[in-house]
């Protein structure tokens, strides 16, 4: 069986500020969390693999650069690097299960630890069929196009009730409750690490009990942004339609198309962003 670990920053244990990710390699807070990310994914690793995982592949997905090599479980590959076409979810296909490590909750999330949608300051909201959505459901809607199972979720307490939400069934593990937006009360990372070890395992022993997530298809895609500049922007995208000031519409025959379109929507309407107003 071969397990694909996407992993972000923010849902990492003891993250609670943007300055624990700056990128830039020199601070040493961000030292301190390199080293615990790190450890926190050789501990799904070492989970999957005591459950029969094959390959394990761990692709890094904050501002690139946040895996120890030398650190990282020897069993594993890492696909290190940004950007990547796919970002978050480049090469997925080629798998079989998907482990989220160090996810965070969705933009607008009561006590998700630094919640966004993958740009704090663009997207307030994305919705499918209605239902609104963060990377979490991301990751798992183009998984399960290829009949990958999402069967392990580990970030703040907020960001594993959306995954519970969303995807039903599957493993959680909670390494922080969210205070606000930044601050959390945080158990030690190697009670944190011993949980994910377990998990882990859980997840590949169950896996035919957790199904991908599956949507009524053709699927519907709305973006709500926090400027009207960021929607204007976006309607350079063929298909885009505008519904009000601030949201656009797009409709796809399945989400391999609508990947595709995020990803497009993530490249434009950061033009249509000014780092002031």
């Amino acid at each position: 069986m071969k397990v694909y670990i996407c992993m972000d920053m923010e849902g990492i244990s003891n993250v609670v500020t943007s300055y624990q990710l700056m990128p830039n390699g020199s601070t040493p807070a961000l030292q301190e969390i390199r080293e615990i990310a790190t450890r926190e994914v050789n501990a799904a690793v070492q989970g999957a693999f005591e459950s029969g995982a094959t390959e394990v592949l761990v692709n890094e997905n904050h501002s690139g650069g946040e895996i120890i090599p030398e650190l990282l479980d020897h069993r594993a590959h890492l696909f290190a690097g940004k950007p990547k076409r796919l970002m978050t979810a480049e090469a997925l296909e080629d798998y079989d299960v998907q482990f989220l490590i160090g996810l965070h909750a969705r933009m607008g999330s009561a006590d998700g630890v630094l919640d966004h949608t993958w740009c704090p300051k663009n997207i307030a909201n994305f919705r499918v069929n209605g239902k609104p959505m963060g990377e979490i459901g991301l990751n798992a809607l183009y998984g399960a196009e290829f009949g990958i199972t999402t069967a392990l979720v580990t970030g703040c307490e907020a960001a594993c009730a959306e995954a519970k939400n969303l995807l039903g069934n599957i493993e959680t593990v909670i390494v922080k409750k969210g205070y606000g937006r930044f601050a959390a009360i945080c158990p030690h990372p190697e009670v944190n690490r011993k949980r994910i070890r377990a998990a882990a395992a859980d997840a590949l022993r169950n896996i035919e009990h957790i199904k991908p997530l599956t949507m009524k298809k053709p699927m519907r895609l709305e973006f709500d942004f926090f400027t009207s500049q960021q929607a204007l922007m976006c309607t350079l995208i063929q298909g885009c339609e505008r519904v009000s000031d601030r949201t656009v519409r797009f409709q796809v025959p399945n989400f391999k198309e609508g990947i595709r379109v995020y990803m497009l929507t993530a490249i434009v309407h950061n033009a249509g962003s000014d780092p002031v107003y």
